[in-house]
Parts: C-alpha cells; structure tokens; sequence
C-alpha cells in the first residue's frame, strides 16, 4: 500500500517503536524505508556524529534483516525538514510515533508531529503511545475492528476516503463514517433557544441524508461493507470514544489546504485523538485525490447507527 516510508527518528524510544512500526510494514508490503534524522543547526558536533552512528548501525542491522533502507541526514527545524524530506524522497506515507504533553499544554506549543500533518506531502500515520510496536500485526484483525473515517460533510474531508476505503478492502473490515454535530453554545433567551434548537434539528436531518447517501454510494461502488454513525458532543471524545470500542481498527481522517488540519476539524480534535486515542491515525494531505466510482455496483449496506441523538443536540453538554 505504500511503498517508500519516511521514518523521522531522534533516538528516543518512541522513535524506536515508529521503526519497528516500520520494518513491519516494510515486511508485509516490501515498502523501502527512509530513516531521516533532523539536526538542529546548532547541534554540538560530537551528538551529530554519534546520532548519525546510530541511525547507519540501524539501517545497517535493517538491511541485513532483508529490508530496503536507507539513511538520510537534515539540518534545520523537524517540522519543516520532514515534509521537505518527504517531497524530495518521494515518500508516500511518513510514520511518527510523538511524545505527547497533556491537551492544554500541546495547545499552546504544537507539536512537531501536529505541524507537520499540516504541511506534509504524504499521509501522516501516527502511532498511539501505549500501543506496543508489535500490536502492528493485529491491526485491523479483531471482529469488531473497523477503519474509521470521521466526515464533516464537505468534500475536501471526503479525500480521506480513498486511503480508507483500500484499507478496508484489503483487510476486508468494515468502513465505519463518523459525523459529530458540535452542539452550540446555550443562549438564556427563550426564542435565540428555539432558533438553535431549530437550526440544530435541519444539521441533523441534513447529517442523516448525507450520511445515507454516502452509504449506498461507497457499498455500490467498492463492494464493502459500510456503516454511518451520528453523534453529537465533543468531536475528538466521540472519534476517540467510537475507536475505544472497536479494538484494532484504524482511523483515516483528511485535512484541507491553506492551514492543515483546523480547515477540518479545530486543531484541538486532531490534538485529542493523538493523546487519547487508542488506535493509529492517519491524517491525509489535500493532495489525495477524491473517491473515484465504479461502474456495475455491488450494494452491501448497513443501517445509520445514532447512539448519541435521542435528546436534542442543543442541550448537550
């Protein structure tokens, strides 16, 4: 499925467990791996070349496993060196498996791992922390697993269904579609209230139609199996909260152009899921052309699950 991956890695650990995230798919795909290092320019020398030592030692102990591998070296900020890198090398996914602070404190410094999602050439594949290296051999093989895409019903969100889709036809898993409607804010005022409520209740009949004919569009196109969800409340807690229930599976989301990932989803639900979430995430660029349709369909349908819309979105919390 991707056949060059870039591997940031700063000799933490965390990176360790991104290239052995790595050297698995490189295993089952026969994909070539790029270890990049990133040196800050003011680096002491002696830390560059014992850093440098130990990036060609591990490709070196890579290629004598049989994997393709290769070493490269950049000097200047990770997070625009990595998607650089990426451009140049051709990459077509980049794996990183970040340290993460608590939510408040990744909201006022972003990460490394958040800003490149945002300028990468590539999809992003994050690596939950917690989730052992060796889980990569699970993925997607529990029951109940699912490749999960979260939508916002626009069609720059919808580019992630490519990615998705593949996967769920080569792991033959469930595509899950996720829509969370955000309730607003509540006004005292008793006709504003009405007015929101009202305005609440067209979103979610528009969400509905939506969700359904996306349906029957992705099972007659692809010959999957597909469910919708809609829910209401916190996005990044409902995402994270529908993956808690589906061990193993995977969660495929995309960005817009012109500023990344708050063109989509607020930055905080991106930040949540890398925190909290329990399953990979991979983040798609803009550059990832649209679901294409098939000709001569296949339906396998699936009902709209609503596990969180029996009250009236507006008097959520």
């Amino acid at each position: 499925m991707f056949d060059r991956i870039l591997v940031p890695t700063d000799g933490s650990a965390r990176a360790d467990e991104a290239i052995a995230v790595a050297r698995q798919m490189a295993e089952r795909e026969g994909s070539r791996l790029v270890l990049l290092r990133v040196e800050a320019e003011r680096e002491a020398v002696e830390e560059v070349v014992a850093a440098n030592a130990a990036i060609e030692a591990r490709v070196s102990e890579l290629r004598g496993q049989g994997i393709n591998t290769e070493a490269r070296f950049e000097y200047g900020q990770a997070e625009s060196g990595i998607p650089a890198s990426a451009l140049r090398e051709g990459a077509t996914l980049i794996l990183m498996a970040p340290h993460h602070r608590n939510l408040l404190q990744a909201l006022i410094h972003p990460s490394v791992t958040r800003r490149v999602i945002a300028h990468a050439p590539a999809p992003v594949l994050v690596w939950p922390e917690g989730l052992p290296a060796t889980a990569y051999a699970d993925l997607l093989a529990a029951p109940n697993s699912a490749v999960i895409v979260p939508l916002d019903g626009s069609e720059e969100a919808e580019h992630a269904l490519s990615l998705a889709v593949a996967y769920a036809k080569h792991y033959d898993r469930l595509l899950l579609v996720v829509r969370v409607l955000v309730p607003p804010p509540l006004i005292g005022v008793a006709d504003a209230y009405m007015l929101e409520a009202e305005s609440q209740e067209r979103e979610e009949r528009e969400a509905r139609a939506y969700l359904s004919t996306l349906r029957k569009r992705l099972a007659r196109a692809h010959g999957i199996a597909v469910q919708t969800m809609l829910a209401g409340g916190n996005a990044g807690e409902e995402i994270a909260r529908v993956a808690a229930a589906h061990d193993g599976s995977l969660i495929v989301m995309s960005t817009h152009g012109r500023g990344g990932i708050a063109r989509v989803f607020p930055v905080g639900v991106v930040a949540k899921l890398m925190q909290d979430s329990s399953v990979p995430l991979i983040v798609t660029p803009p550059q990832i052309e649209a679901l294409a349709t098939v000709e001569e369909p296949v339906v396998v349908e699936a009902d709209v699950i609503t596990p969180a819309l029996s009250t009236p979105v507006a008097s959520a919390t």
